[in-house]
C-alpha cells in the first residue's frame, strides 16, 4: 500500500489523479486505500482480484454492483458508480508520480493493516543477506561485426562447443577441404584437376555437403550463404541440472565425467543456446576454454575474456520484461519500480542481453534475437485507466484513448508488463521463441 507521510500539503493532486478513486482526505492527509483485501474476500462474484503489485483490481465484466465490497471496506473507500465498484487501490503508482512534495511512500512488505484489530502493523522481516556486488566468468566471445560465419572455429573445436547453423549444399568457405586435401589441390572454391587424385575425402567430410562428384569432376557449390555461429558461453546451467556430478567446474572450465553420467539428458534441456549433444553416449558441447578457436579465426573475431556484470541496466531499459520472461534461472525482476537481478543466482548466460530489444543490459551480448512479430490484446473491463501503458510505450504506439497503432507497435510488451489491471496481453515473437504475455502472478 501507499502511505502518506507528514510532508503532505493536501494539495489534492493525488486525489484528483487517482484513476480508481482510492484516495480520501482524512485527518489533514491524503489517505490511500490500505489494500487489506477485505473487498476481494467478500465479493460474491469474485470480481476483485489481487495483482502483481499487491493492489486490487475490479473485473467490471464480473462485477454486479451489489455493493457488498463497499459495506465491508473498513475505511469507506469503496462506492458503487455506474453499477461498478470504485475505491480499490491497484498500486499503479500514479499518486506517487504526481505528488509534488514526494509525500507518497510504497510500504508494501513493510506495513500492513490488520482488519480484525483495526491497526497498522509493522511486518517483521529478517535483514536481507548481503549478496554479491558483481558476477563474473571466463568465456569465449565472438564479435558479430567481425565474424563472417565461415565455420573455421567449428572445425577446430575439440569439444563440439561451436555449431554453425548453415544451409546445406552451399559452401561457407570454412577451409576444411583445403586443410585435409592430401595434394593441396583445393583453393576454395576452385579444385585443380591436375592435382586432385579423387580420394573424395573432401566430399565425405564437408560439414555442409557442399562438395560433390559431377561428370567425373569434384565440384564445390557456392551461392548465397545463410549461416550463423552458436557457441557455449560457459554458464552453469548444465552443471546445475546434473544431479550425478558428471558435470562440474575445474577452475574456470567445465569438466565432464562419463563414468558418472546416467544419460538423463537434463543438461541438453537447460542449455540456453542448445549446444549440448549426445554423441554416442558421450555428452559434448561445453567449452573447455582451450583457445583453439581464437587462433583459428581468420578475422580475429574470437576472444577469450572475463565478463563482469554488476546487475545494472542503462537508461534505454523500458521495463518490457522480456529478460524476466526468458531468464533460465528466473533471477530477474522487472516491474513499475524498475529492473533488479539476484546476482547470487545469475550465471551470466547472456540470455537477457540476447533478447533485450533496446540493448539496455550493460555488457556485450553473446548473441542477439530480434522481435519478428506478435499481437496485442486489450480488455477494457480490466483497465484501471492509470495510463501507465501510454507513458511507458517506447514508440508512442498507444493513444490517450487507449488505442494501439499496430503499424508503430514493436510488440516489446512494456505495456503488458507494467499494467496493474492485467488488461493488456502482448505476444512477442523472437525468431522461433514465443513469449505469450508477461507473468504477473496468480489472480486471487
Amino acid at each position: 500500500m501507499y502511505y502518506t507521510t507528514d510532508a503532505c500539503t493536501l494539495c489534492m493532486k493525488c486525489i484528483e489523479e487517482c484513476p480508481t478513486k482510492a484516495i480520501l482526505k482524512r485527518e489533514a492527509k491524503a489517505f490511500n486505500c490500505v489494500t487489506c483485501g477485505k473487498c476481494a474476500e467478500v465479493c460474491p462474484s469474485k470480481a476483485i482480484f489481487k495483482n502483481q503489485y499487491g493492489g486490487y483490481v475490479v473485473d467490471r465484466e464480473l462485477c454486479t454492483g451489489c455493493g457488498i465490497c463497499a459495506k465491508n471496506c473498513p475505511f469507506g473507500f469503496i462506492e458503487i458508480r455506474e453499477n461498478t465498484s470504485y475505491g480499490e487501490c491497484s498500486m499503479c503508482g500514479v499518486c506517487e508520480q504526481v505528488c509534488p512534495v514526494a509525500a507518497k511512500k510504497n510500504v508494501t512488505g513493510l506495513l500492513e493493516y490488520n482488519v480484525q484489530h483495526k491497526t497498522f502493523e509493522t511486518i517483521d522481516r529478517p535483514a536481507p543477506a548481503k549478496g554479491k556486488g558483481e558476477v563474473s566468468k571466463s568465456s569465449v566471445f565472438i564479435d558479430r561485426e567481425l565474424c563472417t560465419n565461415c565455420g573455421k572455429c567449428r572445425n577446430i573445436c575439440p569439444a563440439h562447443a561451436i555449431i554453425l547453423d548453415a544451409k546445406q549444399g552451399i559452401c561457407t568457405e570454412c577451409g576444411l577441404c583445403q586443410e585435409i586435401c592430401p595434394t593441396n589441390a583445393i583453393t576454395v572454391p576452385e579444385i585443380s584437376d591436375k592435382r586432385c587424385i579423387r580420394c573424395y575425402r573432401c566430399v565425405r567430410e564437408c560439414p555442409v555437403d557442399a562438395i560433390s562428384m559431377e561428370d567425373g569432376r569434384i565440384t564445390i557449390h557456392t551461392g548465397e550463404r545463410e549461416a550463423h555461429v552458436r557457441y557455449c558461453v560457459n554458464c552453469n546451467n548444465c552443471i546445475d541440472a546434473c544431479n550425478y556430478g558428471a558435470l562440474a567446474r575445474k577452475g574456470p572450465r567445465i569438466q565432464y565425467r562419463d563414468d558418472l553420467c546416467t544419460g538423463c539428458n537434463l543438461c541438453l534441456m537447460v542449455c540456453p543456446y542448445d549446444m549440448r549433444q549426445d554423441d554416442y553416449g558421450i555428452y559434448q558441447g561445453h567449452c573447455i576454454l582451450c583457445g583453439r578457436c581464437v587462433k583459428a579465426c581468420p578475422e580475429n573475431a574470437i576472444t577469450l575474456k572475463k565478463t563482469r556484470w554488476s546487475g545494472t541496466v542503462t537508461e534505454a531499459c523500458v521495463r518490457c520484461g522480456l529478460c524476466k520472461e526468458l531468464c533460465p534461472r528466473q533471477c530477474i525482476t522487472v516491474d513499475k519500480d524498475g529492473f533488479s537481478v539476484d546476482l547470487d543466482i545469475c550465471d551470466l548466460c547472456g540470455v537477457c542481453a540476447m533478447v533485450c530489444p533496446f540493448d539496455a543490459i550493460d555488457y556485450a551480448a553473446h548473441d542477439k534475437s530480434a522481435i519478428t512479430g506478435g499481437s496485442v490484446t486489450y480488455d477494457p473491463n480490466l483497465c484501471v485507466s492509470c495510463m501507465q501503458c501510454v507513458a511507458i510505450c517506447p514508440v508512442q504506439a498507444i493513444s490517450e484513448d487507449l488505442e494501439w497503432d499496430m503499424d508503430a507497435c514493436m510488440y516489446c510488451g512494456a505495456c503488458d508488463n507494467i499494467c496493474p489491471g492485467h488488461a493488456v496481453t502482448v505476444r512477442t515473437e523472437l525468431g522461433d521463441v514465443l513469449v505469450d504475455g508477461r507473468t504477473k502472478g496468480v489472480r486471487k
